[in-house]
């Protein structure tokens, strides 16, 4: 190994020029551009070569050039003193290990390993460490299922690569090792598979080893608990220790030696593929059970033993909100769910709840009134088939429960008497401000109608929440309903799509993208990932395609390689599109593979599917995510679905990380990476999201090189986000409103579309070429556009009473504050208390404040603000569509009482100075703060930026902070505070003062031009601090900061 390449920029530079201390409480991490190359200074095991390089430093006046000819020197090749983070450097593997080795991993140290989605640390994790280290490995376990499988294919196939040689011993005790599993890891040429097979019932095999063999003497275990499935490398309880070899013990030569004995056993038998084949066949023939997938729970077991049918925690949440609304006297609400989480079931136990004496189901397509009559058969099962009915028309039919498709009842519901039903359903109630729907919502008046959707989007420009009264009972999107389990796991992978090369060609049409796309190379390849990995079930497949030419290639090329596959596209009639559906359902029909073009909201429910595959390059976000959700609905004896997606060198690839993130509102550049970089490890537990090396440095490269906030990437973003309503709506004259931005979980970020180039929607639109005539008024105007930019400025909403009151005084021209409390206290259904009501007062104050060419905006006298503005109808309803989305998201987003809260803050959210100092209730200008620092009403309020640019920031505010742990973090005081001043009194005595501390801490002040908000860490506590002037305090977290939080910070 040489260390000849390095230079003044390196990282080996970096920890040796750079390191202050051994202490950890001292050491600042931000100086580092890896963490991972100063790692050994930390353990004790290592002392020796620290000792050795300080002395070298201590005693020799060097140079970068000498410290690497002394490493070279002391090195000699075998690597046996020095770490891990440093031998990596120089390695021929790092390219390909950087990303897969986690910061702290280091050669000898023992240690508890558990599955810890806190802090993103899973058994999986290890193994990957100790597996990109080792020179060769042996594992002996009890089971070896696909789906713990699947997770480690990307680093067999790095060992594979590096012809990393390994033995595995698994067993068919209890029969719970899958053949498929056996055979993709007998596709490895550099491992070997053995079975042992118990001689007799109590011959038991529950061992669960693993043995990690390297060449400079550091080897390591891993005994315990976990086999090889998803639940023991990431998602189960699992207790597992590692340690390492050493003379006090001999754990490791212990168990080499064991392994070697039942790797030789007369029991223990080579796994050939003729062996795989004949125990596939014994389980097919014995019909041998799948693993059991329920426990017994001693809180549900008496409703279980009833097989009544249990809400989750949707439906729950839905139920109990009905029921509130509808005493507060509510006659209609509207449910907004994921597809799959439940909605029709939710209306079954809505009606159950309420016992109506008639139900009225209404939905677009026959299918659905099918599964719903089933549905409601299963929650009123003690009722005879004739109160369940299929409306056929003609004449006026009620039974206890009727099902009538939209296009039926439209022709005879004027021969129903108007109470005829107690309850009324309508599915995909986006479509109810048609002509159609409202003429029959219009007629019939029930004791409650509920409205059902997963996509809330105005499909014929109507406004469906004033249709519900705004009486929203649940709102849970996608991202919330996999965090709930309320869908499948999955499993996604993302796979360096190396036949083809879009380097480049950014501008290419889809006919030449089409060209590049359908080869008999890539096919091969796909195919080949295809098989790789394993499904829990027969494959039924969804394959998302470029367009219909890509979609029939595709097509031809795999039914020549034997599979059975078909093709689906937006322009195949509902009865086609049915009858496909159908056949991949149907666990008899061979059918496996349809590949899709254009379908993927209303028109693709296939809750069997478990395979989807993404082979066209990624161009929208919303279509990603809405594809990704054609797979997520449960199904019995679906364990996951698994999700294949070829990544080629596109400059789009930044698009993907969005769309996994679930774009969040503000997600800035760091933090993208960071997700990359760990495999979204801070997303749900259910979700495992894995990306080859090769894809990290697409999406990373594609990242670095976006200018998320050039004009040219806003207008890009903005016009697709169109195009896919457009699509949905099947309305190609659909121009953007604020309101799309609300019913889109995946719309773009706000933030990032209106907090730079472009500060208000009519401006854009008209950059994007798609004015509304209100657009249009704005745009030619001053004084609207102007309007526009200031309620921008409060979106997203965080802080609620400022724009409210604004767009308030605009539509009413006078407005009292007592008319803001009643007014979010009827939309918000909270009753408001006197802290509350404190900060309406100041956001009044703040808002009489408000200047335009060097005047106030507004009047205000003797409390009341007065606006003298003439607002045309259309610029009113626009104004009305603004205070519907800000009312509506804050809903969403903020728990149901925080106005009353005294501080508003939520834990980890991000804020600017400006949106805390509102939320605390601050009585000066909110705008005023430029320091670090702030005391208010005896609390302290630390604003920390943890990246100080030496550039732009004086040399005497370039304070030391940063984080010592997840508990602790190191703090400056500002220059002339020390311990005897009446502030440094006030830190260190503030628990006994009752006063509180609170911390806000981001990276740097901007990125992209965009300036950065800060996160809210919460309270923190006083433990100690040294010197003055200023002083270094170390503050105690109150909550341990999540890991994922403290990562982007210190990025």
């Amino acid at each position: 190994m040489s260390y000849e390449r390095f230079d003044n920029d390196s990282i080996i530079h970096e920890a040796m020029e750079e390191y202050k201390t051994t202490s950890k409480y001292l050491l600042n991490k931000k100086l580092l551009s890896n963490r991972a190359s100063i790692e050994y200074f930390h353990n004790k095991h290592e002392a020796k070569t620290e000792d050795e390089i300080q002395q070298f430093k201590n005693n020799t006046h060097y140079s970068v050039k000498d410290l690497v000819s002394y490493m070279n020197e002391r090195v000699s090749g075998e690597l046996k003193t020095f770490p891990l983070a440093l031998s990596l450097y120089g390695n021929e593997y790092l390219d390909a290990y950087k990303y897969e080795l986690t910061d702290d991993f280091q050669l000898m140290e023992s240690k508890l390993i558990v599955n810890d989605h806190s802090t993103g640390d899973f058994l999986l994790n290890h193994l990957k460490n100790e597996l990109l280290t080792c020179s060769s490995f042996d594992i002996i376990v009890s089971f070896v299922r696909g789906s713990g499988l699947n997770l480690l294919i990307n680093t067999l196939d790095l060992l594979r690569e590096y012809n990393i040689k390994g033995r595995i011993i698994t067993t068919t005790y209890m029969n719970v090792t899958e053949p498929a599993a056996m055979r993709v890891l007998n596709s490895y040429e550099n491992i070997e598979l053995k079975v042992y097979e118990s001689s007799n019932p109590k011959d038991s095999f529950h061992t669960k080893g693993y043995i990690f063999h390297r060449d400079n003497n550091y080897g390591s275990v891993i005994i315990g608990s976990s086999n090889i499935s998803e639940a023991a490398l990431k998602t189960g309880e699992e207790w597992n220790v590692r340690t390492y070899e050493r003379a006090s013990d001999s754990i490791y030569d212990n168990m080499s030696t064991r392994f070697e004995r039942l790797w030789n056993h007369d029991n223990t038998v080579e796994a050939t593929d003729a062996y795989i084949n004949k125990y596939a066949h014994f389980l097919e023939t014995k019909n041998i059970l799948t693993p059991i997938k329920s426990s017994f729970n001693s809180k549900l077991e008496s409703r279980d033993q009833s097989k009544e049918i249990i809400p989750n925690s949707m439906q729950m949440t839905a139920i109990k909100n009905m029921l509130e609304s509808i005493n507060e006297g509510y006659k209609r609400g509207l449910a907004i769910a994921a597809t799959g989480t439940g909605k029709t079931f939710l209306s079954a136990m809505c009606a159950k709840e309420l016992n109506p004496k008639n139900v009225l189901f209404i939905a677009h397509r026959i299918e659905l009134l099918n599964g719903a009559k089933e549905t409601f058969k299963t929650i009123f099962k003690n009722d005879s088939e004739d109160n369940f009915k299929i409306y056929k028309g003609s004449k006026r039919e009620v039974a206890k429960f009727t099902f009538a498709s939209i296009q039926t009842l439209i022709n005879d519901y004027e021969k129903f008497n108007p109470n005829d039903f107690d309850l009324i359903v309508i599915d995909e109630f986006h479509h109810g401000t048609s002509p159609t729907y409202k003429a029959i919502i219009d007629h019939f008046t029930p004791n409650f109608l509920l409205g059902l959707t997963a996509t809330p989007d105005r499909t014929d420009g109507g406004n469906i929440y004033e249709l519900s009264d705004y009486n929203i009972i649940v709102d849970v999107r996608l991202q919330h309903a996999l965090e709930s389990e309320l869908l499948v796991p999955f499993q996604y992978y993302g796979i360096s799509d190396r036949t083809i090369d879009l380097a480049g060609k950014d501008d290419i049409n889809e006919n030449e993208l089409v060209k590049i796309l359908n080869t008999n190379r890539r096919v091969d390849f796909i195919v080949e990932k295809m098989n790789q990995y394993i499904l829990t079930d027969t494959r039924k497949c969804l394959a998302f395609c470029q367009n219909i030419e890509h979609a029939e290639y595709m097509n031809t090329e795999f039914q020549k390689r034997g599979f059975y596959s078909t093709v689906l596209t937006g322009k195949d009639n509902d009865n086609t599109r049915s009858q496909v559906i159908k056949k991949l359902e149907d666990d008899n029909h061979p059918l496996e593979i349809i590949f899709i073009v254009d379908l993927f909201n209303e028109g693709v429910d296939i809750p069997k599917v478990n395979l989807i595959l993404f082979l066209r390059p990624t161009e929208s976000a919303i279509i990603f995510t809405q594809q990704l959700g054609r797979g997520l609905r449960k199904a019995e004896d679906k364990e996951y679905l698994t999700v294949l997606d070829f990544v080629t060198n596109s400059r789009n690839n930044y698009l993907i990380p969005i769309a996994l993130n679930g774009n969040k509102e503000f997600i800035d550049k760091q933090k993208l990476k960071n997700s990359v970089k760990k495999n979204f490890v801070n997303l749900s537990n259910s979700i495992h999201i894995e990306l080859d090396h090769i894809s990290k440095e697409r999406i990373l490269q594609s990242i670095d090189t976006t200018d998320f906030m050039k004009a040219e990437f806003i207008q890009k973003d903005a016009r697709q986000f169109l195009e896919v309503i457009r699509l949905e709506t099947k309305n190609d004259e659909k121009k953007l409103s604020i309101m799309d931005f609300y019913s889109h979980e995946q719309a773009p970020s706000l933030s990032r579309l209106f907090k730079g180039t472009y500060k208000n929607l009519s401006i854009l639109n008209k950059r994007i070429k798609a004015e509304r005539e209100v657009d249009k008024e704005i745009n030619e105007s001053k004084q609207l556009t102007f309007i526009m930019d200031q309620i921008m400025k409060a979106i997203p909403v965080k802080v609620l009473y400022d724009p409210i009151i604004f767009i308030l005084i605009l539509l009413n021209k006078k407005l009292k504050e007592r008319e803001v409390i009643h007014f979010l206290e009827d939309k918000l259904k909270v009753k408001l208390n006197n802290q509350a009501k404190e900060k309406i007062h100041y956001a009044f104050v703040r808002t009489s404040k408000i200047n335009y060419k060097k005047k106030r905006f507004f009047n205000y006298e003797d409390g009341v603000l007065n606006s003298k503005y003439e607002l045309s109808n259309n610029v009113q309803k626009e104004l009305k569509e603004f205070l519907e989305f800000i009312q509506l998201s804050y809903r969403q987003n903020y728990p149901e009482n925080n106005l009353n809260y005294q501080n508003e803050l939520l834990l980890y959210e991000q804020y600017s100075r400006s949106e805390t100092l509102a939320l605390i209730g601050y009585d000066k200008d909110i705008n005023s703060l430029r320091e670090g620092v702030l005391q208010y009403k005896g609390d302290h309020y630390l604003f920390v930026n943890l990246d100080k640019n030496e550039k732009t920031v004086e040399e005497h505010l370039l304070y030391d902070d940063y984080f010592i742990s997840q508990y602790k973090f190191h703090w400056q005081s500002q220059n002339q505070t020390h311990e005897n001043t009446p502030t440094g009194q006030q830190y260190i005595h503030h628990k006994k003062n009752d006063n509180k501390i609170h911390l806000f801490v981001r990276r740097e002040n901007s990125e992209d031009k965009l300036t950065l908000p800060f996160y809210y860490l919460g309270e923190v506590e006083y433990e100690s601090h040294e010197g003055g002037k200023p002083m270094s305090i170390i503050w105690n977290f109150k909550q341990p900061v999540p890991k994922d939080v403290m990562d982007d910070l210190e990025s």
